[in-house]
């Protein structure tokens, strides 16, 4: 077996086009309400200081064109999770500040490419947890029209 340094970011992880899913046989999402806050706090501290956040370890193994998630399940689906009502908040208010260009040119590019599934590729870059799944697929993760970038009925 090959052992090979991957992606040392979220933003790495979900760049190419192969899909990252929690395979059946791991425990469900399970973190608590504290968990999700101190992961949300970690991170928002080190961006307020100007650092990265150390995320922890992430055991991937390809299978195929996808990745199966073996360890970092709870840290992934949480950052999707907050990523996507990032989304719908900026989505809901239109607004981008211009002084932030780095930040919206990165959103942007997570938006168009990550958290939404497009008419065009309605494969999700992200496949949660079977019990969680249909949650995921139905409201974290909608069908948008890829020019208008709007939700499809």
């Amino acid at each position: 077996m090959k052992i090979a340094v991957g992606p040392e970011s979220i933003k790495e992880l979900f760049e190419t086009n192969n899909t990252v899913e929690v395979p059946n046989f791991q425990r469900n999402y399970v973190w608590q309400k504290e968990n999700v806050e101190q992961l949300l706090k970690d991170a928002i501290a080190a961006g307020e200081l100007g650092d990265t956040h150390f995320f922890g370890p992430i055991v991937l193994l390809k299978s195929g064109a996808n990745f199966e998630v073996i360890d970092g399940q709870q840290r992934i689906t949480t950052t999707v999770m907050a990523l996507a009502i990032l989304r719908d908040l900026l989505m809901e208010k239109r607004y981008f500040p211009a002084s932030e260009t780095t930040f919206v040119d990165d959103y942007k590019f997570l938006i168009r490419s990550h958290l939404f599934k497009t008419q065009a590729d309605p494969k999700p870059k992200f496949r949660a947890g079977y019990l969680i799944r249909k949650m995921f697929d139905e409201g974290v993760l909608p069908v948008v029209d890829d020019r208008t970038m709007t939700l499809t009925k």
